[in-house]
């Protein structure tokens, strides 16, 4: 990620804006700026043509056909998910990470393999949470989003052998998906007993703010994998973790320490996802994280699904993701509670601001036959920006799309610059976007009326336009 002049995002988008827009019209997206040196108060660049902070939402209930009555197997978790649906939505996800019209491009966009390597000879690993409860598996990532990973990989030219399945936490729980080999998941790919077919074990470092060793899969630190993908569910955890347990924690499998007290440390988690192991390599070895939250668990970590959110979450830096779950999905939806200063260690450790993280990018509503049947997402040609409060006269602005790529973000700013808002878009029609805004500021404050300033970044180009903001009488 760059390093914002002011220390978060949305200065910098300002800076960007009203300052740069030559520079921007050449092509130059801010996530593509020079990155700054990783430490624990700057960012890490995980891909540079995908924002850290852009963090994809898809919420479909109809990706289940039903309610498990029981927990107790891999096969009651995934008896009323609908596959088909589950696997269209990923490759609507991808596309809306990458911002790529096929499901193809985006899959090639979002996984990166090493210069001198040929995608045949790409080592990769899914790091699973295969957690249980006495022996008994309670909620693990469905096989359809396992199944979904391995295929989006071997689509690129990475055999099924060379993609590894793992969960090195508990020997039992590790081979939970054996049996589902050529009946779930692809005929090929290898389910590890722990750590057995990545090499086993290596003391690895840990860097701050843990500064310390720890036991680690040998061939995650010593990088044999070449691609990690982060595969895991959302569910709480012991209090010194939030409490949650999502992709940060699921490391906990990479690094064999979740048994040993001395380990059960905020500090540990922040230090192994800044680790070599983890986001090391050129380019960085975790690539991609997917939260699985079909079904989750306000408790934990052991604990069945007790909420059914019907969510999947994706992007490609898991303190980002992680966060955004908490906010949006685990308080906003499910009810739970969080430690706040915890919280917001997220994305203080990695040097972002919660500011920097305002909201999930959500699927493009588009009818899954469509997309089933061309691959594609419909290209649109219209953006509309309306003013929807109530109080307020009608009002909006519409802007033409260049090449039929999604805006970058839509931004509503005084006429001082000052930032006021930034609004999301849903797909209206095949060919038109529309996004609404309340009048109010990022706090949810009604702002004065007046006239503002809506601009749209699309395409490496900047459009802005005068809104005004009318008190009805």
């Amino acid at each position: 990620m760059p390093s914002y002049p002011s220390g978060n995002r949305r200065d910098f988008l300002k800076t960007t804006v009203f300052g740069t827009a030559g520079a921007m019209a050449s092509g130059m997206f801010p996530d593509q700026l020079t990155a700054s040196p990783f430490s624990s108060a700057s960012r890490k660049i995980i891909n540079p043509a995908i924002d850290n902070c852009r963090v994809v939402c898809c919420t479909d209930p109809e990706m289940v056909t039903g309610n498990p009555s029981q927990w107790n197997t891999v096969a009651d978790q995934n008896k009323f998910i609908d596959v088909d649906r589950v696997q269209t939505n990923m490759d609507r996800m991808a596309m809306a990470l990458a911002q790529k019209a096929t499901s193809r491009e985006a899959w090639a966009a979002i996984f990166q393999k090493p210069a001198s390597k040929e995608w045949s000879a790409i080592k990769a690993a899914i790091k699973v949470n295969a957690k249980t409860r006495s022996g008994i598996p309670k909620n693990n990532p469905r096989l359809a989003v396992i199944d979904k990973i391995c295929k989006a990989f071997n689509g690129l030219g990475i055999p099924f052998g060379n993609i590894i399945i793992y969960d090195a936490d508990d020997e039992e729980a590790s081979v939970l998906y054996r049996e589902f080999i050529g009946n779930g998941l692809p005929d090929g790919v290898v389910v590890s007993r722990r750590y057995d077919s990545l090499g086993g074990t290596v003391d690895a470092p840990v860097p701050a703010p843990w500064n310390k060793n720890a036991p680690c899969v040998r061939d995650i630190a010593n990088g044999t994998i070449d691609i990690l993908v982060n595969c895991t569910v959302n569910k709480g955890s012991h209090n010194w973790t939030g409490p949650a347990s999502i992709s940060m924690k699921n490391h906990y499998g990479t690094f064999l320490v979740s048994l040993n007290e001395t380990y059960h440390n905020f500090d540990f988690i922040v230090g192994t996802n800044k680790s070599e192991a983890i986001v090391g390599g050129t380019p960085p070895r975790q690539q991609l994280c997917i939260v699985d939250s079909i079904y989750a668990c306000t408790t934990g970590p052991s604990d069945p699904p007790d909420k059914a959110p019907h969510s999947l979450v994706m992007g490609t830096y898991s303190p980002v993701v992680d966060y955004l779950i908490v906010k949006k999905i685990r308080e906003k939806v499910m009810g739970a509670r969080h430690t706040e200063s915890i919280i917001n260690r997220y994305l203080t450790e990695f040097g972002y601001l919660p500011e920097d993280a305002v909201d999930f990018v959500y699927a493009d509503e588009v009818p899954v036959d469509f997309i089933r049947k061309s691959g594609r997402v419909p290209t649109p040609d219209t953006l509309t920006i309306s003013i929807r409060r109530p109080s307020s006269t009608a009002a909006q602005v519409a802007f033409s799309l260049q090449g039929g790529a999604r805006p970058l973000f839509i931004d509503i700013r005084d006429l001082q610059g000052r930032h006021i808002k930034t609004l999301e878009f849903a797909t209206n029609t095949r060919r038109a976007l529309v996004a609404a805004w309340d009048g109010c500021n990022e706090k949810g404050r009604p702002v004065e009326a007046g006239n503002y300033i809506v601009t749209v970044m699309q395409n490496g180009t900047v459009q802005s336009k005068s809104i005004a903001l009318v008190q009805r009488r």
